[in-house]
């Protein structure tokens, strides 16, 4: 069974290969396209909503027709947006005493390339948004007015990412008025009624708060108070949504401080995160209440840990807490306090889901825009650093064995160390694929997967070296250059990824020292 699995992450590497080679052929002539649009990419229907990957993923993708209805006039709504005065809060919106609601504001063109901006990395910075409808808030005389703390929030999240100096000006002043709506609205955030459950409590709270472990606060007010009656269903898919990504935030952040979760994997019940299109009125809602259990119950593993149909939100909510719950089996084997016969138990479960989940899972492809692609390197990672984290100890048992029995040389051919090492090439693979993309497009957190797979490679190389396997070693050599890389150009959006202050001479060495300063800045191992 074991060698079947090997086979199957094989195969999944060549199709990696093969998407790296189309990669290339094809970045001069997008490079060129995008030039001569003048536009931005854009972002697919399948992130914002749900996922655009399908099992005929491997196929080269033409980029569908918009299944969603809200998505489907994004992209036009933003570039046909009326003038300044409708795009603005009306007067009384912004005045309300507002002491930096004076001065000057943005024009029209300025507002519409900021929300531009913000549309392509809304996913990103965790917005749970119909776009459609908060576009239609801007309008005057809007019966449901865009709330001023979100709109500005919008601006803001644009001129951050924004390279064009002409926006990037207004970020300070986004910044304070951000700041003073959500001061001025924290105590009514925290007046929540049972019967009105507001999703915005979810994220005001802890911004006001200004508290690193707030997160995880929202995760269990929002378990409190998602039991309210909605008066849409749309709210009912946008309180799961924001749910699941206040847990993602919490667990991974907590991972990378080194802290335990707010809320442990074994408490969630929340079913996973879904398309808002689901929950239009003339759609039937699934009802199979599956959640985290599911992943690692015998009777319903099979189905839940098949994400060939998984939208993009729940893969990487699958990925996270299957990469969680690796984690913790490596750390109580570390601790040295835990049943032996539980342990093994729960470790086959979390092993067949990793794996399970490792066949089914949507190939890195290139075809529709950098977001996309950025995701699925973000999902492919967090899985085979689970699958690191579940093996790494007993490949290390295999070489202790192999040298006890006088074979040091043959360890390779150990179980764990073959899916250890097909992990390591699958994500330096799926890294290669983002290499020269902007990284402002990733998640901080993929560092923990990076850091993992690094640690590896690091513990590899050197013994490899000894035995002789000058190829194999060669080859984990340039896969931790890849990883490297990433990480090193990942700087300029998340500094905690900045060099080390000393260059050492060979690639091992440098990249252990570059490991350990990361992990030191991550606060991660």
């Amino acid at each position: 069974m074991y060698q079947t699995r090997t086979e199957a992450l094989q195969h999944k590497i060549k199709e990696l290969e093969a998407q790296i080679q189309g990669l290339e052929d094809q970045n001069l002539d997008l490079s060129s396209r995008q030039r001569a649009d003048g536009n931005p990419l854009r972002p697919s229907p399948g992130l914002s909503y749900g996922s655009s990957c399908s099992p005929v993923s491997q196929v080269p993708i033409t980029p569908p027709v918009a299944t969603d209805s809200t998505e489907g006039a994004i992209s036009h709504s933003i570039h046909d947006l009326p003038s300044v005065s409708s795009l603005l809060p009306s007067e009384s919106q912004l005045s309300r005493d507002q002491p930096n609601s004076e001065g000057p504001e943005p024009s029209a063109e300025v507002v519409r390339h900021l929300l531009g901006v913000f549309a392509e990395r809304r996913v990103q910075c965790c917005f749970e948004l119909d776009l459609e409808t908060v576009l239609r808030g801007l309008e005057p005389g809007s019966a449901t007015p865009i709330v001023p703390a979100l709109y500005y929030a919008m601006l803001l999240i644009a001129c951050h990412f924004t390279q064009d100096p002409v926006l990037k000006i207004w970020e300070t002043v986004f910044v304070q008025r951000v700041r003073w709506e959500i001061d001025n609205n924290i105590t009514r955030s925290h007046r929540g009624r049972t019967h009105n459950y507001n999703s915005l409590h979810h994220l005001v709270s802890p911004a006001g708060g200004s508290c690193p472990h707030q997160p995880g606060n929202s995760v269990r007010n929002g378990t409190r108070l998602a039991s309210a009656a909605f008066a849409y269903q749309h709210e009912l898919a946008e309180a799961i949504n924001v749910w699941w990504k206040c847990c993602g935030v919490d667990m991974a952040g907590s991972a990378l401080n080194g802290l335990p979760a707010s809320i442990s994997p074994e408490e969630i019940t929340t079913v996973w995160p879904r398309l808002l299109s689901e929950f239009e009125l003339s759609q039937t809602i699934s009802d199979d209440h599956y959640s985290v259990a599911s992943l690692f119950d015998p009777e319903f593993t099979h189905v839940a840990t098949d994400v060939s149909q998984d939208n993009v939100r729940c893969l990487l909510s699958k990925a996270c807490i299957l990469m969680i719950s690796s984690a913790k089996l490596e750390t109580e084997r570390l601790s040295g306090f835990y049943d032996p016969d539980e342990w093994w138990m729960r470790f086959e479960r979390v092993d067949r889901a990793v794996n399970r989940f490792m066949e089914t899972m949507p190939p890195v492809y290139v075809g529709r825009n950098n977001e996309e692609l950025s995701y699925l390197v973000i999902v492919h990672s967090g899985i085979y650093c689970a699958q690191i984290q579940l093996h790494s100890a007993l490949a290390e048992c295999e070489i202790r064995q192999a040298a006890q029995d006088g074979q040091l040389n043959d360890f390779l051919g150990g179980v764990s160390y073959m899916r250890c090492t097909e992990a390591c090439r699958a994500a330096a693979l799926a890294a290669a694929l983002v290499l020269h993309m902007d990284m402002s497009n990733m998640l901080l957190f993929i560092g923990i997967a990076w850091v993992s797979v690094s640690d590896k490679l690091i513990k590899d190389i050197p013994r490899l070296r000894r035995a002789g396997k000058i190829t194999q070693g060669r080859e984990k050599e340039h896969q931790l250059a890849i990883i490297e890389k990433c990480m090193q150009r990942s700087a300029a959006a998340y500094p905690v990824f900045g060099e080390p202050p000393v260059e050492t001479d060979t690639i091992t060495e440098g990249a252990a020292d570059f490991l350990n300063h990361t992990k030191l800045s991550l606060r991660v191992g």
